[in-house]
């Protein structure tokens, strides 16, 4: 490998260490943290819908939203803007790994047991969507 090809295999490095030390402070000051893949945050209204059943009810639990989009969150969110290439790795670690469960991603499927299927077919309402993905009790 050339000397290029090292420094930019050091850069790429340096960048996801550095992703990592984020999401470790994020979920040690954060009850739940979730990703809303850009693609999903501005499509259609399952994240919106999902995020305004949610305002409010939250109570005590700090929650955090992440996305390379711009995401509208109620009361009870914290929003943090992300660059794609972080939400992209983000992406590929939580599909790689279940490593924690405060880690989770908001997003528009159509995998058949996913949430945004069981709202389309009338399954679940959207209110009960959003208890399911909160853990509200």
């Amino acid at each position: 490998m050339d000397g290029i090809g090292q420094e930019r295999n050091k850069q790429e490095a340096g960048d996801g260490t550095e992703l990592l030390k984020k999401l470790e402070i994020w979920l040690a000051a954060y009850d739940r943290v979730f990703l809303v893949p850009e693609e999903n945050g501005t499509a259609g209204d399952f994240v919106p819908a999902i995020l305004r059943a949610a305002a409010g009810k939250t109570g005590d639990r700090r929650i955090l939203i992440l996305s390379a989009a711009p995401v509208t969150v109620g009361e009870g969110f914290t929003y943090k803007q992300i660059c794609e290439e972080e939400q992209n790795r983000l992406l590929q670690l939580y599909y790689m790994y279940e490593f924690a469960d405060n880690f989770s991603v908001i997003a528009k499927t159509t995998a058949y047991g996913g949430l945004s299927h069981l709202v389309e077919t009338s399954v679940l309402s959207v209110e009960e969507a959003s208890e399911a993905l909160f853990a509200f009790r």
